[in-house]
C-alpha cells in the first residue's frame, strides 16, 4: 500500500515531534480514494481514553483540514497553515497560558476534535462517547482491504 500524501509542513511537524500523523496507512489512503471520487471524507482516530484523537478530513482527493493531539499538538489547513487545534473553550484563546498544561488537556482536546467532526459529518450531536465506544466495542469486526 502506498503512504498517505501528507503537506510537507506536516511531515516536516512529525518529523520533528514524533508523533504519527496516523497510525497506519490505510485509513487516510482509504479517504484519499473516496474523496478523489467525489465524496468528502472523514478519517478519525482515538487512543484509549481519548489521550490522543486524529481527525483527518478529504475533500477532492487531498486533506482539507487535519488536527491532532497526542505527546504533540497541531492543527493544519490550506488557508490558515500550521497552528493549534481549538478545544472547544474560551482556554484556546489564552493558548499560552496553558503550553505547560497540554499534556493534562490532551483528553479534553481529543473528545472536542472528535465531536466537532462527527458532528460535521452527522450533521446533528453525534451519541455520548462513552456510549460511542460501547458501540464499537460490540459491533462485529469488518476487514477493510
Amino acid at each position: 500500500m502506498r503512504p498517505p500524501r501528507w503537506p510537507d509542513v506536516l511531515s516536516d511537524w512529525h518529523d520533528i515531534y514524533g508523533d504519527p500523523l496516523f497510525p497506519d496507512h490505510a485509513l487516510p489512503v482509504l479517504a484519499e480514494a473516496l474523496s478523489a471520487l467525489g465524496a468528502e471524507a472523514l478519517a478519525l482516530h482515538a487512543d484509549n481514553g481519548l489521550v490522543g484523537a486524529t481527525v483527518a478530513w478529504y475533500e477532492k482527493g487531498a486533506l482539507a483540514l487535519y488536527e491532532h493531539v497526542g505527546s504533540a499538538t497541531v492543527s493544519w489547513t490550506e488557508a490558515d497553515g500550521l497552528g493549534r487545534p481549538p478545544d472547544g473553550t474560551l482556554r484556546s484563546a489564552a493558548a499560552g497560558f496553558v503550553l505547560d498544561r497540554i499534556a493534562l488537556q490532551n483528553k479534553a482536546n481529543g473528545e472536542a476534535l472528535l465531536d466537532r467532526a462527527l458532528h460535521r459529518i452527522l450533521a446533528h450531536d453525534p451519541p455520548p462517547f462513552e456510549e460511542l465506544a460501547g458501540m464499537v466495542v460490540t459491533a462485529p469486526p469488518e476487514m477493510v482491504g
